[in-house]
């Protein structure tokens, strides 16, 4: 096997400085843990508290007074309040209804400062306030 060949065959493997984590799965229809899958993948929950103004709101609250709020609850969520709770409460987002869980997700499926947060936690991390186009969000990787 020539170098080329073994450091991309490392790569996909994982072997190497900033290659992603492999994550065996089942072969799908089979139930054998056959196949090294690149996993580029999480899941996260969310919070997002939209105002007049940003994209695809409908909320009436202003910029100011969404920042306020969202920075209440993330403090809430500090002091150990249910994160899911919060966000069937306060997300403008239609994910609230189940706990603000997003299922899981790639990369390029989000807007930057979103993928870039959600990728950078640790599993049951969550973010600080992150603003995107759509208003102000606070995340919780799930998986």
């Amino acid at each position: 096997m020539g170098r080329r060949t073994w450091l991309v065959k490392g790569w996909r493997l994982g072997l190497l400085p900033g290659a992603p984590s492999p994550t065996v799965r089942a072969r799908p229809g089979t139930g054998r843990k056959a196949d090294l899958i690149m996993a580029e993948q999480v899941r996260a929950s969310h919070i997002l508290l939209m105002y007049a103004g940003s994209a695809r709101s409908t909320a009436k609250r202003t910029q100011a007074e969404a920042q306020s709020q969202i920075q209440t609850l993330k403090t809430q969520i500090d002091g150990g309040a249910d994160f899911a709770d919060l966000a069937r409460q306060h997300s403008d987002c239609p994910s609230g209804k189940s706990g603000g869980d997003l299922g899981s997700f790639g990369r390029g499926q989000m807007v930057g400062p979103f993928e870039d947060a959600a990728f950078g936690l640790p599993v049951g991390g969550t973010s600080g306030v992150i603003e995107t186009q759509f208003g102000y969000h606070v995340i919780r990787r799930t998986g």
